[in-house]
């Protein structure tokens, strides 16, 4: 099932790219930010990526939405050695796409009342059994 779920994400992101529209934020490139390509990102190729993407999504008049959660280079460099490889690089792009459709599933079944508590669009509740919306 998850799988399924997968595989409906990446062809919607690949429809988006043909099309040049963003439905879902994709991940940028481990090869993107290792500018010099010796392997590893460190603090300031990371941070000139970072801006880079930013001024070409301000160039195409693209939302900047969550901006200020962007992701630090510690936040990245998971054993803090002062550059990041390509496995943390990938480790916390997976956990935070991960995080993501987590947090994306509980907004939505909480705001239609799916999870049975009742609350939302006068949810009748999911399999918690919740009453009638507020």
């Amino acid at each position: 099932m998850k799988n399924l779920a997968l595989n409906k994400m990446l062809k919607i992101s690949a429809i988006s790219v043909i099309l040049g529209t963003s439905l879902y934020a994709a991940p940028t490139a481990f090869s993107t930010f290792d500018k010099n390509g010796d392997g590893v990102i460190n603090e300031d190729e990371f941070y000139q990526t970072q801006a880079q993407n930013m001024e070409q999504r301000a160039s195409e008049n693209r939302a900047m939405r969550n901006a200020e959660n962007a992701p630090s280079f510690s936040d990245v460099d998971a054993n803090g050695d002062g550059q990041i490889t390509e496995q943390e690089h990938q480790t916390f792009q997976y956990n935070r796409m991960k995080t993501n459709r987590i947090n994306n599933s509980y907004n939505k079944g909480y705001k239609s009342g799916s999870f049975g508590n009742g609350r939302g669009n006068g949810g009748g509740g999911g399999s918690g059994g919740g009453g009638g919306g507020r």
